[in-house]
């Protein structure tokens, strides 16, 4: 049976010979054919030359809904508001109106609690499975207290949408808060605190309001201490949201969903809600803002410098003033000494020019505002070495002065107004950036506005306009907040308010 192995691996050599001779044949030709195409400008594909393009597919051009706002009230009162934006993700969520401004001094650390609360999962479903269905939906959950609202909103594909509105009203109305629990998550919750503590950049703007805004309102702790937690507890919780979380208080928002799926959503999982007759009504108490000094020693992780913050009362959401605030706030600016620079760094503003780039000491100078529904902020926030603390609390008082004495030139104005008018349509490009506004404007304003509007208020904005606000908040009570390892060359308030009153009599 052996004698035949020869003979086979014969053939096969055989057969090799051959498909090898044909092989060579075959590229020989296609070698020849390449090289006489190349000569007369054709490629080896004889229906396309190679100087020519080569065709595109015909394809239909895509049609988009047009993307628009669109408001409406469900019969137990709930607001839902959408936006199409034609992109296959949707940021779906809940905003509430309420927050630490409408709670005692002793709990109003309660709502940023609640965002501790997320990870906990509900009476239904534990953790674990909580988090493992947002990963199986490719779904984000984000949880945020600020001092006028609470704000639930997931990040998901379109057709996990319905799952996404049913988890957050899963983890409102049904939580897992166990006594045992609530006392683990206290725990968790301090010590997630005492990085944040250590952090000037989280720190300085609490301290601003609870400065500016004394034992009231938008003054009272956003965070809970070591002291206020101890009040926290499930009946606190339960009261929270039983007062709160009214359909008449909420607002159902989706970004990239059309209106009539996010209504039935909306319909489907909120629909059964009724308004408690003692609640759908509170007012809320105005906001009183006070001035006033706060100065205390206070330690930063790495940081040995003095922050100093020069703070007045300025315009609200409902002011006609508020964009001329926006653009002096634009023509301010400012920023570090180890900002690089480059286009769009506010290399150009006051600030950097006449205080960054002539004082080598000041390691941060910058201004900001803070606004709400019946008050807002404006702020001078610096930081340097303790030994320049003074130095710098008079230049602050000199640049704020200076807004009203050194009217702005035209070219400051206008780099400011289309700096600010592109920051915003910047902004507007971010989906979780336009869910949190339209939220806001529907519950302010009642409707909402496009970066195209607010474009037209910032050009209509005139350099009286800025004078006037400018005028208006140097008027007010200053506050000054002071923190840091030594404030004690730090001056003192009324020495602030003098100067400035005289400055601008």
């Amino acid at each position: 049976m052996f004698q035949n192995v020869p003979a086979a691996a014969g053939a096969t050599g055989a057969v090799a010979k051959r498909i090898g001779t044909l092989s060579q044949r075959q590229t020989l030709g296609a070698t020849v054919n390449i090289a006489l195409n190349s000569a007369i400008g054709r490629s080896s594909y004889k229906e396309l030359g190679l100087n020519e393009l080569y065709p595109s597919p015909e394809f239909p051009e895509p049609v988009y809904d047009k993307c628009e706002t669109n408001i409406s009230t469900l019969p137990n009162g709930l607001r839902v508001v959408s936006r199409v934006t034609n992109d296959p993700i949707t940021n779906i969520g809940l905003f509430v109106n309420a927050g630490s401004r409408y709670c005692s001094p002793e709990t109003s650390g309660v709502g940023h609690f609640l965002e501790s609360c997320a990870v906990e999962g509900t009476m239904n479903i534990n953790a674990n499975r909580f988090q493992e269905n947002l990963a199986r939906t490719g779904s984000g959950l984000m949880v945020q207290a600020f001092r006028d609202a609470m704000l639930y909103q997931v990040e998901t594909f379109n057709r996990h949408a319905d799952f996404a509105m049913e988890s957050i009203a899963e983890l409102i109305w049904n939580p897992r808060l166990e006594d045992y629990r609530i006392s683990k998550m206290k725990k968790e919750y301090l010590w997630r605190r005492g990085d944040c503590m250590k952090e000037a950049e989280s720190e300085i703007p609490e301290y601003m309001h609870q400065a500016a805004y004394q034992g009231n309102t938008l003054g009272l702790p956003l965070y809970c201490d070591h002291h206020s937690i101890a009040n926290i507890s499930r009946s606190v919780i339960d009261e929270f949201t039983n007062v709160f979380y009214q359909p008449s208080r909420m607002i159902c928002v989706g970004v990239g969903i059309d209106h009539a799926s996010l209504e039935r959503i909306a319909s489907d999982t909120l629909g059964d809600l009724k308004n408690h007759e003692q609640f759908a009504n509170i007012q809320p108490e105005a906001a009183r803002y006070t001035g006033g000094q706060l100065k205390f020693k206070y330690e930063f992780e790495n940081n040995d410098d003095t922050h100093i913050s020069l703070i007045f009362e300025t315009e609200n959401w409902k002011s006609e003033d508020l964009m001329s605030l926006c653009v002096l706030n634009m023509i301010m600016g400012g920023g570090g000494s180890f900002s690089a620079g480059g286009p769009g760094k506010g290399m150009y503003t006051r600030l950097y020019r006449e205080v960054l780039g002539t004082y080598h000491w000041i390691n941060h100078i910058s201004c900001s505002h803070s606004i709400f529904d019946d008050s807002g902020i404006f702020a001078l926030y610096g930081c340097c070495q303790s030994e320049q603390s003074h130095e710098l609390t008079s230049v602050m008082v000199r640049e704020a002065i200076n807004m009203l004495l050194r009217p702005p030139t035209e070219k400051e104005i206008n780099r400011a107004k289309q700096a600010l008018a592109s920051n915003i349509c910047f902004e507007f490009e971010n989906r979780q950036i336009v869910f949190e506004d339209i939220a806001r404007q529907v519950q302010v304003y009642g409707t909402h506005k496009t970066p195209e509007m607010w474009r037209q208020d910032i050009m209509n904005v005139s350099k009286d306009d800025i004078l006037r606000v400018a005028k208006k908040l140097l008027t007010s009570n200053p506050t000054l907040l002071a923190m840091g390892h030594d404030v004690s060359r730090v001056p003192q308030q009324e020495e602030i308010k003098t100067v400035i009153k005289d400055a601008i009599a």
